[in-house]
């Protein structure tokens, strides 16, 4: 998601009742930020999604939202979302970075004297955590560290309860509650509460920031104390209890104490609070002109998500023309959403009534594929990436690998580190007499843990040749294994083997892979391709069928053009559609049967199967192809 310039102003205590100050002995301050990310947890890579990373993301944003509406609930017994349906769960600067598109970070220093942090200044929550130097997983390596020890206004929290937060992604961080000296671009407050945290997961070592300093209210703090802004108002070190953010691709900063005059013209909205929670206040948001949404929303700086409600998002993007679901398997969770790339929506946001319009530049998070012929909000069905298995792929690979390595040796010469990656490829991968097949996934998994980078055979070379020799290995390959499945599927429909059977023989041909459902769902996608493979068998023509305008006879035509992917594609996308991505839902329960029912009825009732005439055009007809 490209940046845009944006400015929020935040009264520290809501806009109608504001925190006294007492004796305020400075106006304002700037801290500077930066944009901040690692390569690997980047959203996208190359222009291209990281679906791992947008899964990644998305789960931490759902949890934060729920670890701080379960605290407020904690102590005020009100469920912030209850309403909102399911929760996707002094004047001078602080410069902020935004790391990598991903969170805006700037510095801050806590402890006399002062130990510096890159710290993520997150709205969307309320806590203050940074790594501890007693913290030796592996979360915390190359991070700066807190010691207490150094810092002469230190001083522990004594409680049984041990500050702790987790993700929906598995990634864990808790610690001690301190208490110390806070600074920021040289505002300071002493007796600040924060986690020290000492054991951080293995997720954590990717986030290119220290920790986090929430920038919400405190009623919705794990620690339960007040937050760092509302301490500075407190202890009067800002004579405006507000401060304020400038999003830019350059010289962006946290204003803290007011609003920085010289990089906005024009008057500011304000909008009312509906609670001293998170920035959670009233808008909309219109496309193309209509209005798609119009209710509660969270300002939030610490994610570069636009997050809401199931229903309401579905909604809002029923509103945008040719968009639709984005598949877990493509964007890596569900809940995104694809659109054309020659056809991107025009958004406009509205609070307080004004309007604010985002730049369709701004309203992606890259392409699905290399090819850029789609945004992530850009639907593309790979039938490869579905039906072919590591397994399988592996194992054919396995039987021309001796090929393709002579090729390579022969015509170009390799660096050391890609000849030991050869070597590698060829232990992990070639079948010998004294191996099988049963272990080939395990080997080649173990393969790309060890080289991750030379495990992509074109990286093996940076010759243009080379790349498209080995690529074209690779196509041909896939291709003979997709036309092995589906000479599969037709056989079944042909020869009317009853649909236990036919599973049996599919899922022991592909035993080692990863579980492909339960035996029931497994059933009813098989039962889905016989069905589709004979209403293609159907249509086949006679052999005795001239030719075409083009010279192209039925034999050729039906190894061309059979469409059984394509269908099989269309027919899964009106499926997700139609019943969802949860496939253990009541709608996908109801499918499975009714598929399996109808492909027992035709195979059990002679007169309900394939006349002969159809079997016998299919059989001569060439219809085996590869594709």
């Amino acid at each position: 998601m490209r940046t845009f310039t944006l400015t929020l102003a935040c009264a520290a205590a809501g806009v109608v009742s504001a925190i006294p100050v007492a004796n305020p002995s400075h106006k304002g301050i700037s801290i500077p930020l930066q944009k901040r990310s690692n390569v690997r947890a980047s959203l996208a890579k190359d222009g291209v999604i990281q679906p791992e990373a947008l899964a990644r993301h998305i789960e931490r944003v759902e949890r934060k939202y729920t670890r701080g509406n379960r605290a407020y609930k904690h102590r005020t017994g009100v469920d912030l979302f209850a309403n909102l349906g399911k929760v996707i769960t002094k004047r001078q600067g602080v410069p902020l970075t935004d790391e990598t598109e991903e969170l805006w970070a700037g510095e801050i220093s806590i402890g006399t004297p002062g130990q510096t942090f890159l710290i993520d200044f997150d709205t969307g929550s309320a806590d203050l955590w940074i790594p501890s130097a007693s913290c030796q997983s592996e979360g915390c390596r190359n991070k700066n560290v807190y010691t207490s020890p150094s810092s002469s206004t230190a001083t522990e929290v004594t409680t049984s309860q041990k500050f702790s937060i987790s993700y929906g992604d598995g990634s864990t961080a808790s610690g001690p509650v301190y208490t110390d000296t806070v600074s920021a671009g040289g505002l300071s407050v002493t007796n600040q509460s924060f986690s020290t945290v000492t054991s951080e997961s293995s997720s954590f070592s990717e986030d290119p920031s220290d920790g986090i300093m929430g920038l919400a209210f405190s009623s919705i703090s794990s620690i339960g104390t007040p937050t760092f802004i509302e301490n500075l108002a407190s202890q009067g070190s800002i004579s405006s209890s507000v401060f304020s953010m400038y999003l830019a691709s350059n010289n962006s900063q946290l204003y803290l104490g007011g609003t920085n005059s010289s990089l906005y013209t024009g008057d500011i909205t304000y909008t009312d609070l509906q609670s001293k929670t998170y920035w959670l206040t009233n808008g909309s948001s219109s496309v193309d002109g209509t209005e798609a949404y119009s209710g509660s929303m969270i300002i939030d700086s610490g994610t570069t998500l636009i997050i809401g409600e199931e229903q309401s998002v579905k909604a809002w993007w029923e509103k945008v023309q040719y968009a639709t679901r984005c598949p877990s398997f493509i964007c890596g969770a569900s809940g995104y959403y694809l659109f054309p790339c020659n056809s991107p929506p025009n958004v406009t946001f509205g609070f307080g009534g004004a309007s604010f319009n985002v730049n369709s530049d701004y309203f992606n998070l890259g392409a699905v594929d290399s090819t850029e012929s789609l945004w992530i909000y850009a639907i593309t069905l790979q039938h490869t990436d579905t039906i072919v298995t590591l397994r399988e792929t592996m194992r054919a690979l396995s039987t021309r690998v001796d090929e393709v390595v002579t090729l390579i040796r022969r015509e170009w010469e390799m660096t050391e580190a890609q000849q030991t990656a050869m070597k590698e490829l060829e232990r992990h991968l070639v079948v010998t007499s004294k191996t099988s097949y049963r272990n080939l996934g395990a080997r080649a998994k173990n393969f790309v843990a060890t080289y991750p980078l030379q495990f992509s055979m074109p990286a093996y070379s940076s010759d243009p040749l080379v790349r498209k020799a080995v690529n074209a290995e690779l196509d041909r390959l896939a291709h003979q294994i997709r036309g092995s499945f589906r000479k599969l599927i037709f056989a079944g429909a042909v020869g009317g083997r009853p649909l236990v059977q036919l599973t049996k023989g599919i899922v022991e041909m592909y035993s080692n892979q990863p579980s492909l459902g339960t035996p029931i769902q497994i059933q009813a996608h098989i039962a889905q391709l016989r069905l589709i493979a004979i209403e293609i068998i159907a249509t086949i023509p006679a052999p005795n069928t001239e030719l075409d305008a083009s010279g192209l006879n039925p034999r050729k035509r039906l190894r061309n053009d059979t469409g059984f992917w394509a269908t099989v594609d269309a027919k899964f996308i009106q499926l997700v559609e139609t019943h969802g991505e949860d496939y253990n839902s009541p709608g996908w329960r109801n499918w499975e049967t009714q598929i399996i029912g109808a492909d027992l009825e035709r195979f059990s009732d002679p007169a309900n199967q394939l006349p002969p005439e159809a079997i016998d055009h299919w059989a001569n007809s060439g219809a085996d192809p590869e594709d």
